[in-house]
This record gives structure tokens, sequence and C-alpha cells, in this order.
């Protein structure tokens, strides 16, 4: 099965962008993978940078402030916290729903997970290999392709 120019070249194009920005693609490419649950991680960090400056302030104000005022502020800030985790849960599940559902939005999804995985090796090994032993991105999607087809679409 012979690829027509233009995808080729197209492909090509797109394999060199994503190594001039590979950090871009990587991110984005885990964020289709892992869907809405990726939101949790810097919701998080904000959310305990929060609870450790509010803890550091009744430090910081010694006797000004009294530790019951710290502690009724750490435990709606924690009622904030599981708010927030059940929203992204059923977000997750709503997601997960869908592309199990919808053969297409799986697929995608997939081949953003394996696509991650590649761009990592590329970012993690960039020093030690050079470009040139990596197998270019578009020959990664025409086997990906080649396998789809033979299993679903050649009976």
């Amino acid at each position: 099965m012979s690829q027509p120019y233009w995808l080729a070249s197209t492909w090509t194009g797109v394999d060199d962008f994503v190594r001039t920005y590979p950090h871009l693609f990587y991110v984005l490419s885990w964020c289709i993978f892992f869907g809405p649950i990726v939101f949790l991680i810097p919701l998080l960090f904000v959310h305990e940078l929060g609870v450790i400056l509010l803890h550091s302030l009744t430090f910081l104000l010694h006797g000004l402030v009294s530790s019951e005022s710290y502690y009724s502020i750490r435990d709606s800030l924690l009622d904030s916290k599981e708010a927030m985790f059940a929203t992204v849960e059923a977000w997750s599940a709503s997601f997960n729903k869908l592309t199990t559902e919808k053969y297409p939005i799986m697929l995608i999804r997939v081949v953003a997970g394996i696509y991650g995985m590649y761009v990592m090796i590329g970012i993690l090994w960039w020093p030690i290999i050079s470009q040139n032993e990596l197998m270019p991105v578009w020959e990664i999607l025409a086997e990906l392709w080649e396998v789809i087809y033979k299993q679903y679409f050649n009976n």
C-alpha cells in the first residue's frame, strides 16, 4: 500500500515541526490521552500552595490571628478540593464513556498516547542518539494504519 506524495510530504513537515517543538506536542498528546484528569495536577498545586501560604501566615501573624481561623479556612479549602475532585472525576467518566463508545475517538486517544511515548523517548534520548536513528513519525503512523486496515477493513 503506497502513500500519495502529498500525504508523505505532509507527514514529513509535521514530523519536522514536532522535532522543533517537542514539548508542546508532548503535553498536548498526553492531555488527549489522559483527558480531563490532567487538570488536577495544576489545580492541586495551586490549592496546596494556598494551604501552605495560609499556614505560614498564621506563624507570621503570631498572636494577631487565631489558629481557629486557619483551621476553618483549611476545612473550607478541603471541601473545595473534594468538590474539584468530584467535578474532574465526573468529566473523566464522561470522557471515558465517550471514547469507549465511539471507535474513531478511541483511536485518536490511543494514537495520542503512543505518540506521546514516541515524543517522550525523543526528548529523553535526544542527547544520546542522533535524530536519524529514530523512525520518522509518518512511518510509524503508516505501519499503524496498515495493521488497523488489515485487521478491521480487509476481511
